[in-house]
């Protein structure tokens, strides 16, 4: 069995199969991450064009799809629930999973106006009434990055003067500035957002923290996660 389907064979040997696209959302982030290190190592001190372009597109791609991934995998997480998919979920209370049926059903935290946020932190209340530490790591991470995707799918271009002391400006700045090492293309002169921002450092955050967000999840709540193996190769290769 691939690692992102479940197979179901029954009786009358009719044959289904359940794809859970949060662990290709992860590959996703993971491969373009590494891309990314590829291209900043090519960098030999001048400004590149191409090879700029070709880093801007990897991390981009990283950023979407670290976010992908944290929504498919709650939503995936309580679609099981709902369907009563709990071969790996079997230790949840049988009265707590049926609150939580009961709620899929009803679209709750199941439609677009919950942010992926609000949906974790929901299941977190029903399960075992936590909610998240939003002053914290990761999750004060996973809220920049969650902003970082949005200010990328919503884009507004923006005038920004080329002056070092203009960096504090930004909106992503004092958030992000030395969470990880900046893209090497640009100069500290050059707009934080995106130029600076956006390199493999960016992208190896956005795949570490999202991990590490999910981990702590499951932690608190009880449930296991989807990803297997895959999180520990990830974090050992990033040395996270």
């Amino acid at each position: 069995m691939r690692e992102s389907e479940s197979v179901i064979i029954d009786e009358q040997f009719n044959i289904s199969t359940r794809t859970y696209y949060s662990i290709l959302h992860l590959k996703t982030a993971d491969l373009f991450s590494n891309k990314a290190k590829e291209i900043e190592g090519k960098y030999e001190g001048e400004f590149d064009l191409v090879l700029t372009s070709e880093l801007n597109s990897y991390v981009t791609s990283v950023i979407l799809s670290s976010v992908a991934f944290l929504e498919a995998n709650i939503n995936e997480t309580l679609s099981d629930i709902f369907e009563g998919n709990s071969h790996f979920r079997s230790e949840i209370d049988k009265d707590k999973q049926e609150q939580l049926r009961k709620l899929w059903h009803l679209g709750i935290p199941r439609t677009a106006s919950y942010s992926v946020l609000n949906k974790y932190e929901t299941t977190l209340v029903l399960l075992v009434n936590k909610k998240l530490d939003k002053g914290c790591s990761p999750i004060q991470d996973i809220l920049q990055l969650i902003k970082l995707r949005n200010a990328l799918i919503h884009f507004e271009p923006e005038w920004k003067s080329w002056t070092e002391s203009n960096n504090d400006k930004d909106k992503f700045f004092k958030a992000l500035n030395g969470k990880f090492e900046l893209n090497p293309f640009f100069s500290k002169e050059e707009p934080f957002f995106p130029q600076r921002c956006l390199g493999a450092g960016c992208a190896e955050w956005a795949v570490i923290n999202s991990l590490k967000f999910v981990d702590e999840f499951c932690n608190l709540s009880g449930l296991k996660p989807l990803y297997g193996e895959l999180r520990d190769k990830i974090l050992i290769k990033n040395k996270g």
